[in-house]
């Protein structure tokens, strides 16, 4: 939330009371780096929660590990062929002992969130502006403003930016903000 007066942003001060729910988008190099992080973040969190709170995680890729993928992503030889975000949530949960995340071999969408009006993370780890755009026209049809954080690449370039979905004029600019070019819907690649 930005806080005008100020100038400064502060999470929510509901995320000190409920459980987190994220949706990370793509999960391939830079993707499966920040599921282990957030692996790591729902245990911290639940420890010092006294197991109350943690992070929810949903991850979406329609892409199956492929061999060369294999080689600079979070996942082993063993996998190859296998969805890429059903496969990523079975190794965290099984890692975990308990359900804290869940994979979808479809594309991002608000319906397949078991309830989008409590998402309050997006991040986006994909290469496509195509995705990236219908991610913010969607946001567009929410009533609250999740946080997105987008850690896009490209051939030759790469960003991160914290902004929030959604509407208005007091919130955090996010990428599609940013980066009005990403509405023409180039792939980052021809970019």
């Amino acid at each position: 939330m930005v806080n005008i007066e100020s100038g400064m942003y502060t999470c929510p001060e509901s995320w000190l009371t409920k459980s987190i729910n994220i949706a990370v988008v793509g999960v391939g190099a830079t993707g499966s780096a920040v599921a282990t992080m957030l692996y790591k973040l729902n245990h911290i969190r639940r420890e010092i929660t006294d197991n109350q709170y943690g992070i929810n995680v949903t991850f979406f890729d329609p892409k199956n590990v492929t061999a060369t993928g294999a080689n600079r992503t979070g996942f082993i030889l063993s996998e190859i062929g296998m969805n890429k975000a059903t496969t990523m949530a079975n190794k965290l949960n099984n890692a975990n002992g308990s359900v804290f995340a869940y994979g979808s071999a479809n594309n991002f969408s608000l319906g397949a969130l078991r309830n989008p009006s409590q998402l309050d993370v997006i991040i986006t780890a994909t290469d496509s502006a195509v995705s990236r755009n219908q991610i913010a026209k969607m946001g567009k049809t929410l009533k609250h403003q999740p946080i997105w954080l987008d850690i896009g690449v490209g051939g030759s370039q790469g960003n991160i930016v914290l902004g929030e979905l959604g509407t208005g004029k007091h919130r955090l600019p996010n990428v599609s903000d940013l980066f009005t070019s990403m509405k023409e819907e180039k792939q980052d690649k021809e970019l």
